[in-house]
């Protein structure tokens, strides 16, 4: 039986961290990250996405992921938050006038 397939590039940024660097170094780092792979990955990607999903896990991944989706809310499609926020920082976030985190 042949395998179901999804045509998918999945992208992991290495992006800045504290103390070293300081915010927005992380978001700056993801959003160069995801121009390049919206622009076809400079050849090593076969083509630019149609859809982008933008993810981040745990409270900074999260927060970073927000952000890069926020500077660019008209390319990306939806944005996923793994344990998101911490608890200080949980409401209701909207992107493209949709819903995208809501507690």
């Amino acid at each position: 039986m042949p395998r179901p397939s999804i045509s998918a590039v999945v992208v992991a940024v290495d992006y800045r961290l504290a103390p070293e660097s300081s915010f927005p170094a992380p978001c700056n780092d993801g959003t160069t990250a995801l121009r390049w792979v919206l622009t076809g990955g400079g050849g090593a990607l076969p083509s630019p996405p149609a859809t982008v999903f933008v993810m981040g896990d745990s409270a900074g991944g999260s927060v970073v992921a927000h952000h890069v989706a926020a500077r660019l809310p008209s390319r990306v499609a939806r944005l996923i938050a793994l344990q998101p926020f911490a608890h200080s920082l949980r409401q209701n976030f909207v992107l493209n006038n949709k819903h995208i985190f809501k507690t």
